[in-house]
């Protein structure tokens, strides 16, 4: 997916460059399509490229299989995959699109809610309902916002109820 999207920038590039040269004589319109190029289109297909390193294999985040515990990801491919997700994020939402803080859960069942995420028999119908209630209550911009805003994950020594962000909880055990 990843590489799909640099392919597509890099392909956006060349046409709007070869769209330059051929119409070279309007120098403001190549100081605008420039500028777009180098503060968006590139940013994009480095984010891209950089998410790319954190999404090989075949194995999904989580990988959960109905009655089997989760197994965790590897903290260096997370932190891949949200490096390049928060280089795409700065470039296409404005500052204050999405609320990395949003939720209307409160602190104790957010914790719970990672329960889901650990072995096999440890979540409940209540630790279902919170996860319900915390998701119905964000956007897609809210989601991508706290990836981008995310620390690291240090490692993959961190048990789910520890972990402090996005990062570390796709990497706990």
């Amino acid at each position: 997916y990843f590489i799909d999207i640099e392919k597509t920038m890099i392909s956006v590039k060349e046409k709007l460059q070869a769209e330059v040269v051929k119409n070279g004589n309007y120098e403001k319109v190549k100081t605008v399509v420039d500028q777009f190029i180098t503060g968006t289109l590139d940013k994009i297909a480095a984010g891209a490229k950089e998410a790319a390193k954190g999404a090989t294999g075949d194995a999904a985040i989580g990988n959960a299989v109905k009655d089997q515990a989760a197994t965790h990801a590897d903290a260096t491919s997370v932190n891949a995959l949200v490096k390049g997700i928060k280089e795409i994020v700065d470039v296409v939402l404005e500052k204050d699109e999405g609320n990395a803080e949003a939720t209307k859960t409160a602190d104790a069942e957010q914790k719970s809610i990672g329960k889901l995420l650990g072995k096999k028999d440890d979540g409940t119908e209540a630790h279902a309902a919170a996860a319900s209630a915390s998701i119905g209550a964000v956007t897609g911009a809210d989601i991508l916002q706290a990836i981008a805003k995310s620390g690291e994950a240090a490692n993959n020594d961190v048990g789910i109820e520890q972990a402090k962000n996005a990062a570390e909880i796709a990497a706990a055990k």
